[in-house]
């Protein structure tokens, strides 16, 4: 009798979305969360409302028996739609065969690779498309430590304080490297980490990443600057396809990304 790797399409499911997931998160620069916060939504919901507050207000000790003002506690100066995030679903799809067909969990990393793949593209797309600040123009120049310090400045003369990230094309990356592998920083500690890691992880207070969907542009912002909202995490759906002789296999993420505060953000353009 022939036997099967899989008994049962549960035994098949759980190896699969294991593979699944770690790949996806494996490859994607966004959804685990440390570059942009990942907001949980309840179940049922398909939009995330992002708060935003302009500042704060406050009273003086003549009028301090008075309540606050509503209407500029709730100011901002963010166009409402930008606040609110919308679920998009992200999906692969394919058939395993019973027979001469590869493994589940193998057929699960391809299907992760895919969504995580599709997700990251836009992500990308709406970080380039931040527009509140001046664009950082190169005019066909390589990129410099110059205008890695130039596009801080103006992000921290907007007001923000904390961690700053940056994600630039790997023609950006190479020019970067090239930049620093040269005589002007020579015999410093500075050149010999990044010649042997093989990239500038830091720099100018920047934890930079390169990705492909940058486009041949680049971009550096604050963790404040978007949000990502999380409706479902990713997920493997089997099922039986006789018509198919095989299993037919889902993979779906549910998750939303937006821009909140553009004011946090430098768009470097070629």
């Amino acid at each position: 009798m022939a036997s099967t790797a899989y008994d049962t399409l549960n035994g098949m499911v759980v190896n699969t979305k294991a593979a699944a997931v770690y790949a996806a998160f494996e490859k994607s620069l966004f959804l685990s969360g440390q570059l942009i916060p990942t907001i949980q939504v309840p179940a049922g919901s398909y939009t995330a409302q992002v708060p935003f507050l302009d500042g704060t207000i406050t009273v003086d000790e003549a009028s301090h028996n008075n309540d606050f003002a509503t209407e500029e506690v709730t100011a901002s100066t963010v166009d409402a739609a930008k606040r609110e995030i919308r679920a998009k679903t992200y999906a692969a799809r394919t058939v395993l065969r019973n027979i001469g067909a590869p493994n589940a969990a193998e057929v699960g990393a391809v299907l992760g690779n895919k969504i995580s793949n599709a997700y990251d593209a836009d992500v990308m797309t709406a970080l380039l498309a931040m527009a509140d600040n001046t664009p950082l123009a190169l005019g066909g120049a390589d990129l410099t430590m110059d205008d890695l310090f130039e596009a801080a400045a103006a992000i921290r003369t907007a007001g923000e304080t904390g961690q700053l990230f940056g994600v630039i094309s790997p023609t950006m990356a190479f020019q970067l490297m090239k930049n620093v592998s040269s005589t002007g920083f020579a015999g410093g500690d500075y050149q010999g980490e990044a010649v042997r890691n093989g990239f500038v992880t830091s720099a100018a207070g920047i934890n930079i990443f390169q990705s492909s969907h940058a486009t041949g542009n680049g971009v550096i912002f604050g963790a404040d600057a978007a949000r990502q909202a999380e409706f479902m995490g990713l997920d493997i759906t089997i099922t039986d396809a006789p018509t198919k002789v095989g299993k037919d296999i889902v993979g779906s993420l549910h998750q939303g990304m937006s821009v909140i505060d553009g004011h946090r953000g430098v768009v470097i353009t070629v």
